[in-house]
């Protein structure tokens, strides 16, 4: 084995285990619910919940993942919109309801 082949081996096990780092800034997001620009509701994201917004809109927090679970505005397009890594969110613009993830581990910039 020469210097060369043990530096592509040690390459190798670098990137994988480099998830492992992505994993960790994964425990630190947190779910954050606000109405009319007030946050209501701040937690783990890994925690379930299931939350009241507003008098007509329901926020569900389930398996890491934000979504509108029931909505009273007229449109509905709140309904289809789920968060997920930070930097996502859920927006219902007729009841002025923002559910988002912040945290660590989120893109700065994507490009194609």
């Amino acid at each position: 084995m020469r210097i060369g082949d043990a530096l592509v081996v040690v390459l190798a096990l670098a990137l994988a285990l480099l998830p492992l780092f992505f994993s960790r800034a994964a425990g630190r997001q947190a779910a954050v619910i606000s109405v009319n620009g007030a946050i209501i509701y701040r937690a783990p994201l890994p925690d379930d919940a299931r939350i009241q917004a507003g008098s007509d809109n329901t926020v569900l927090i389930r398996d890491g993942e934000i979504t509108m679970a029931e909505a009273g505005c007229p449109d509905g397009l709140c309904l289809k919109m789920h968060a997920r890594r930070p930097g996502e969110s859920v927006i219902c613009l007729p009841n002025r309801i923002a559910a988002w993830v912040e945290g660590e581990g989120g893109l700065d910039g994507l490009a194609y």
